[in-house]
């Protein structure tokens, strides 16, 4: 029979986790061994909401060895009793949790190896959120004490704050990723609108300019095309590609299509890729490969008065998915 005083060594034992672990899958797999003396537990498995709350996804879990394999990341559909303890915000007894993962259309396959358990579905939140549901799977049929019942349900807010910690330090790490991000964007284009300001060169200002935006992007690949007043035609103006094995020496000039100048009166940006390459004239297109170009990110140069040109920018040796996120 647990005394009161197991109850609280394992609360106690319980917070120390939850304090000491790095995350929060391993303060689930301190949960069970720490639960030993109050009620053998089969397994844990948090249950996250998703997708606008209509659904749970399998966050994490801690299982006995012969625990039906569920994969993290499986979904369920938040409905019926599920939902019920979300909303309610009260746990539900599960006698049977084969014949309960019949009524879930998703897990009904893992019934037949569950055997005889019984479980606890808790819900997870704090003041702020609700997060789902937390089941506690037992190897015996029958209920806990009301004693037992109201530790798991403090062990269960120990996960849901322990949770909520996690997300929001994850939140603020990505914050300030995109923070970094901003700032690097914004230095950029700061060094650019200088070179502007002090290059009184043409070619010194697109020098400057090519190293800064490598600085930023990591391209291996910069160059200027400008619009030929006289003619339909992009004439190379700098090019920046010092690995280059000169291949590009000869793509000086591309005749503008109807749906190039629509493209630059729009100013919309493109992204060729290794087909779109093929599409080009036969000079252009076999001189790019020879570079072992995979892709080219082509912005407008536009002012008030109508397009100038383009700015031409790749990673030359990445794989094309690669030079797609960076340019």
């Amino acid at each position: 029979m647990t005394t009161n005083a197991d109850r609280y060594r394992t609360l106690l034992n319980v917070s120390g986790a939850v304090a000491g672990e790095p995350s929060v899958e391993a303060i689930l797999c301190s949960l069970r061994p720490l639960l030993a003396n109050i009620s053998a537990l089969h397994g844990a498995d948090l249950f996250l909401l998703d997708d606008g709350d209509k659904t749970l996804q399998l966050f994490a879990f801690d299982r006995a060895p012969d625990a039906p394999k569920i994969p993290a990341g499986i979904q369920i559909a938040c409905l019926g009793p599920v939902a019920q303890i979300i909303e309610a915000q009260q746990p539900r007894f599960v006698s049977d949790v084969a014949q309960e993962l019949m009524n879930i259309p998703e897990l009904a396959s893992f019934a037949s190896v569950v055997g005889a358990r019984s479980s606890y579905w808790f819900p997870v939140s704090t003041s702020r959120k609700k997060y789902g549901i937390l089941a506690f799977t037992r190897l015996q049929t029958g209920e806990v004490s009301p004693e037992d019942l109201e530790l798991m349900a403090t062990l269960t807010a120990h996960v849901a704050v322990a949770l909520e910690i996690a997300l929001t330090r994850d939140r603020a790490e990505l914050y300030q990723r995109e923070l970094a991000k901003e700032h690097d964007r914004l230095r950029v284009l700061l060094e650019v609108n200088n070179h502007v300001v002090t290059k009184l060169d043409t070619i010194e200002l697109f020098r400057a300019a090519s190293a800064s935006i490598r600085s930023y992007c990591h391209n291996d690949f910069t160059g200027f095309w400008f619009i030929d007043k006289n003619s339909s035609r992009l004439d190379l103006a700098f090019l920046d590609f010092p690995g280059s094995r000169g291949f590009l020496a000869d793509v000086t000039v591309h005749e503008l299509s109807s749906s190039d100048r629509e493209k630059l009166r729009a100013h919309r940006s493109d992204l060729l890729s290794v087909r779109d390459i093929e599409k080009l004239p036969a000079l252009i297109a076999e001189n790019l490969k020879a570079e072992s170009i995979a892709a080219v990110a082509i912005t407008p140069l536009t002012t008030a008065s109508g397009p100038l040109g383009v700015i031409a920018s790749v990673d030359a040796r990445a794989s094309l998915g690669s030079a797609s996120r960076r340019t």
